[in-house]
């Protein structure tokens, strides 16, 4: 959306034109256009609304800007929300300055967090240190940064590197597991930002994770996967083999998880994969079928399930598996 004419008409994104005649209209056209950046205005986007400095000075004099950082404004109410305070955050550290750490984390939805300053990486540390702001310079490829609602931060890959340098174990581990279950992380974009991360003091941290994810046969097909591994890991509980192929009568089957001792086999249901895949529901008894008779105990878990009522799908396995040992 950009503002057109020379002072004398100011065009939105959805075609209405306002004229800047009188101070009235500029300071409707600077609400409307403040309500789509969350409150948050910039010098020059002020000046471009139609105000002089001056003019900008004299606002600020008498309550309707509020000066946040220099050259960066709250329009009207200067009791900002988060995106607000995000926002006025990462434009007052200049272009090319973006959130990251935990509140590009809170942002992607990888964490909560209360803490505060706000965390933004630039590429230089020259100019002056704001209050409020945790500087973290770094220099990022495109590849590092995107737009998340209208905001610009570092991707979920090199979020997650960034988290590793900053959060204890844990609550990585659960940043790691929630970007998994958002369907926020790859495997490929994360070795990609580990190659390059020499000297990252989150890189030891991030690599053990992956290399978790990778090793032992829990490379996993989605990310209902990743939410049960990190389920069966936190029970203390042998891990499974993952997308395992399985003799059956007449031919082979492969299955999510399997514990070969116990011959129990987890599978694992995505209601959206069978709604857009009227066979598999079809196909699915049909497998069940084959593996109890071929020895195997087949139960199965949903979406919903798992991210809802992880306590109980975690007892289930546990008493299947003492069960299956028992009759083995």
């Amino acid at each position: 959306m950009r503002w057109q004419g020379a002072r004398s008409d100011l065009l939105f994104g959805n075609g209405q034109i306002v004229p800047l005649g009188t101070t009235g209209h500029v300071d409707t056209a600077i609400a409307v256009r403040s309500a789509g950046l969350d409150g948050v205005m910039t010098t020059d986007e002020l000046v471009d609304a139609g105000l002089s400095r001056e003019a900008i000075r004299k606002r600020v004099a008498r309550g309707s800007l509020h000066r946040l950082y220099p050259g960066v404004y709250a329009v009207g109410n200067p009791l900002l929300g988060l995106r607000g305070k995000w926002r006025a955050a990462v434009r007052a550290c200049g272009p090319g300055a973006v959130l990251s750490h935990r509140d590009a984390a809170m942002l992607l939805g990888l964490l909560r967090s209360s803490r505060r300053p706000i965390d933004v990486t630039v590429a230089s540390q020259r100019g002056r240190r704001l209050e409020g702001i945790d500087h973290h310079r770094a220099v990022l490829l495109p590849r590092d940064r995107m737009e998340r609602a209208g905001l610009p931060c570092t991707s979920p890959s090199r979020t997650m590197l960034d988290l590793a340098a900053v959060l204890p174990p844990r609550p990585l581990e659960k940043a790691y597991e929630q970007g998994w279950i958002l369907g926020l992380l790859d495997i490929h974009a994360l070795e990609d930002v580990l190659a390059r991360a020499s000297g990252h003091r989150g890189a030891r941290a991030l690599r053990a994770l992956v290399s978790r994810s990778r090793g032992n046969r829990t490379l996993t097909r989605s990310t209902l996967e990743e939410l049960f591994l990190s389920l069966v890991d936190r029970a203390g509980i042998p891990r499974p083999e993952f997308n395992v192929d399985i003799p059956v009568p007449g031919e082979e089957v492969n299955v999510d998880c399997l514990w070969p001792a116990e011959r129990l086999v987890v599978e694992l249901d995505s209601r959206r994969y069978h709604r857009d895949n009227p066979g598999a529901f079809t196909g699915d008894r049909r497998r069940d079928r084959l593996l109890r008779l071929a020895g195997y105990d087949p139960v199965r878990f949903t979406d919903e399930e798992l991210e809802h009522a992880g306590g109980e799908v975690i007892a289930t396995v546990i008493a299947l598996r003492t069960s299956s040992s028992a009759r083995g």
